[in-house]
């Protein structure tokens, strides 16, 4: 009976730790599926917020791509403007500066034919048509200074530029223009 009494203890101890285990492996079990499901939602959200994060990031490059190509239009049509102008002016210059050199060399005839009369008038001319003469002679040689002036300032607009100089303008008009 002994036997039969320790055979019987040990089944009902292998039984009960048998329970024991599956329900202490189950709970495990159960506690790491609910663990792994739990992982795959945050994964599933972390995937789902990763391509709104890209599709958002997308769409301000595309929106800064944008900008970008509208402000280089701008700039573009900006220096185009101004090429223009800086050809017309260039142009303009040239045909002011033919116009002085025309202007001066008949300038320089009239006075050349004044001062021949003066010298034929000498001293028997009467004193109203020498003075007439005298003034106009005044006249021209201010005249032909006016021309010098204004056709040394028209060189100095068609000049060109030094390279160094065109730089430091250049850097001095981009510094201004974003300091505004």
């Amino acid at each position: 009976m002994p036997d039969k009494l320790r055979l019987i203890a040990t089944t009902a101890a292998l039984l009960v730790s048998g329970w024991i285990g599956h329900g202490i492996g189950s709970s495990d079990g159960q506690a790491a599926e609910h663990r792994a499901a739990r992982l795959e939602t945050q994964m599933r959200d972390s995937e789902a917020r990763h391509r709104q994060a890209q599709i958002a990031l997308a769409e301000e490059l595309r929106s800064r791509e944008a900008a970008f190509e509208v402000r280089l239009r701008e700039l573009q049509t900006s220096f185009d403007e101004q090429k223009v102008e800086m050809i017309e002016a260039l142009d303009d210059s040239q045909t002011q500066l033919a116009d002085l050199a025309q202007r001066r060399r008949d300038t320089d005839a009239e006075l050349l034919r004044v001062r021949k009369a003066l010298a034929a008038a000498g001293g028997g001319s009467p004193g109203r048509l020498r003075d007439e003469l005298r003034e106009r002679e005044l006249q021209l040689v201010l005249l032909q200074g006016q021309l010098r002036q204004n056709a040394a300032g028209m060189s100095c607009l068609s000049a060109p530029v030094p390279p160094e100089a065109l730089r430091t303008l250049n850097r001095v008009a981009g510094n201004g223009a974003r300091g505004r």
